[in-house]
């Protein structure tokens, strides 16, 4: 293992700010890493800047080499990406999106095969999508985001949570991205009237799911105003049962 600090973020591009990364391992051992730009970026084959947010990924050896990774500049208003990847080296990353036509933050996401290979460099996700159909992950019911995450299972399915917050509700979402690359039913995982945001998600090997998410509510407010609840679901993402609180109250 390479000790020191590597170098993710291509000095190619100069954006203003780099931030929010998250890293996963592939099959092989390798680091994949994906965060966000935003500044001023070059666009229409690089002869203007323009002020953009992008979604950048790129993977390295444990000895700090670039692997693979893509640059490819497009306008964009990506932020807050997260990445996981399945015992076969298959990818997924998800990231928000704001919908300048809905005025919405929705939640997108790409999935990319393993041994995929590429020139040096960072890619632009969601230039290039290999699953179908190519639309957003969310039904766009809410117009702000609290949170997302992804997970993989054994069976080469991705799992996708998110927080999604409107004027009538708020609660943690819950959808699995086939292997096919095909969407299934959005599910509700809180219950209630509460606040709940940033959800964070895990399977074990045989494809059980757990959700995590943090939750606000006046009621508890003298025994534990925000506290940490979660719900587990099957491998069919039938639930096992009600949501459950995970801290004690003090």
């Amino acid at each position: 293992m390479k000790e020191g600090t590597i170098v993710v973020s291509d000095s190619r591009v100069k954006p203003i700010f780099y931030y929010a990364p998250s890293i996963a391992f592939d099959g092989d051992g390798n680091i994949v890493v994906t965060w966000t730009a935003t500044g001023m970026l070059p666009c229409f084959l690089e002869d203007i800047e323009l002020p953009l947010s992008v979604i950048f990924y790129s993977k390295y050896d444990t000895s700090g080499t670039v692997v693979s990774g893509y640059d490819a500049l497009t306008v964009g208003t990506g932020f807050k990406s997260t990445v996981a990847v399945d015992s076969s080296g298959n990818m997924i990353i998800a990231w928000n999106r704001f919908d300048i036509f809905t005025l919405k933050v929705r939640i997108e996401a790409a999935i990319y095969p393993a041994g995929e290979s590429s020139s040096k460099g960072p890619f632009e996700v969601g230039v290039r999508s290999n699953y179908a159909p190519s639309n957003y992950v969310d039904d766009g019911s809410y117009f702000l985001n609290t949170g997302i995450d992804v997970a993989a299972d054994s069976e080469g399915n991705f799992f996708v949570t998110w927080g999604g917050r409107n004027l009538f509700s708020s609660h943690i979402y819950l959808r699995e991205i086939y292997s096919n690359g095909y969407l299934s039913n959005e599910k509700t995982v809180s219950q209630g009237f509460d606040t709940n945001y940033g959800p964070s998600i895990a399977t074990d090997s045989r494809g059980y799911i757990i959700v995590t998410w943090n939750r606000f509510s006046l009621l508890n407010l003298f025994t534990g105003a925000i506290s940490v609840y979660a719900r587990r679901y099957d491998s069919n993402l039938q639930a096992l049962e009600d949501e459950f609180k995970v801290n004690i109250s003090y």
